[in-house]
């Protein structure tokens, strides 16, 4: 009986000490937990900052349309000068920017690349071949389908000269004329 009444006290001792290590060790367990989730807090916070602001700065269509103007009247003259190599480089550009497009905003992007994929693979044939009369004559088509993508984007006053020296610029190639504001203008965003 007084064996079982040592083993008796010296399990409970030994528990109660078993115990207390637990409950010390999860005590610093918890606060371990607590900074790490304390930091994962900051951490969410300062992405979440981070996502507003490339929100706020994210490209649209209509911002990126300058960089493809100016990349198109590279090709085009790139190719007036018969440099196909540059010619290439830039409709490949051109290829990458309407990806960025789809990105950015896939309904519009999609419908920059139905209006341009044909005459991009016609150019691109051009441009393999070194034929300057069927380029020339692609780059002219090709204008023709960006003017009826701005049409159809609810751009219809948005329309774009093959020759940028006569225009703003190769950034900026609108053929400018008079006219009276519309109703309902709306950009590709």
């Amino acid at each position: 009986m007084q064996t079982k009444l040592c083993v008796i006290l010296l399990s409970s001792m030994m528990l109660g000490s078993f115990g207390t290590t637990m409950a010390v060790a999860d005590s610093k367990e918890v606060q371990v937990l607590t900074k790490q989730v304390a930091a994962l807090i900051d951490e969410v916070e300062r992405l979440k900052i981070t996502v507003e602001t490339l929100q706020a700065i994210r490209p649209t269509i209509a911002s990126l349309m300058p960089d493809f103007a100016e990349r198109f009247h590279v090709m085009h003259y790139a190719g007036e000068a018969e440099d196909w190599a540059v010619a290439s480089h830039e409709l490949l550009e051109l290829k990458r920017l309407i990806e960025v497009m789809s990105r950015v905003n896939p309904e519009k992007g999609s419908m920059v690349n139905g209006f341009l994929l044909g005459n991009f693979n016609k150019l691109d044939a051009a441009i393999e071949h070194q034929n300057i009369k069927s380029f020339n004559k692609e780059l002219v088509e090709t204008v023709v389908s960006c003017n009826s993508c701005h049409v159809a984007a609810g751009s219809p006053s948005t329309k774009i000269a093959l020759d940028a020296r006569d225009s703003l610029s190769m950034r900026h190639p609108h053929v400018l004329s008079k006219s009276a504001k519309p109703g309902k203008h709306t950009h590709m965003h």
